[in-house]
């Protein structure tokens, strides 16, 4: 799956691990900061409309998607798809395009990002961005 915002992502993503970093009252490693950081709240999913409808499709009726071995982004799709039954219940007459485009506007519960990947990002920005 494409990430459809990543410079959103990555800038928000960067945000959250210079909060973490400000608000620490001892040294915290590069490495902590990030493993803290993809466990925060993030702005949005970070994909396009049609990846929530995509996804929706995929995992309606297996809540673990086929060929999908990432355990972080399936657990993404579950909190997607979980959300998608939750809006449909609350109003049965919203299509699959509107409760994509409301999902698209909710804050996710973290960043899904694994770790290890979490911490090169980090390392990364922290070149461009300062």
């Amino acid at each position: 799956m494409e990430l459809y915002f990543k410079e959103e992502r990555d800038r928000d993503f960067f945000n959250v691990c210079e909060t973490i970093r400000k608000e620490s009252d001892t040294y915290i490693s590069v490495s902590e900061i990030a493993k803290k950081a993809v466990r925060c709240e993030a702005q949005s999913f970070y994909l396009s409309e049609q990846q929530y409808r995509k996804i929706f499709n995929r995992a309606r009726i297996y809540p673990r998607i086929k060929n999908c071995k990432s355990e972080i982004r399936n657990e993404m799709y579950r909190e997607i798809r979980s959300r998608f039954l939750e809006a449909k219940h609350e109003n049965s007459k919203l299509k699959y395009s509107q409760i994509a485009k409301l999902l698209s506007e909710q804050k996710a519960p973290r960043f899904y990002i694994a770790e290890d990947r979490a911490v090169m990002l980090y390392y990364d920005l922290l070149k461009t961005l300062r």
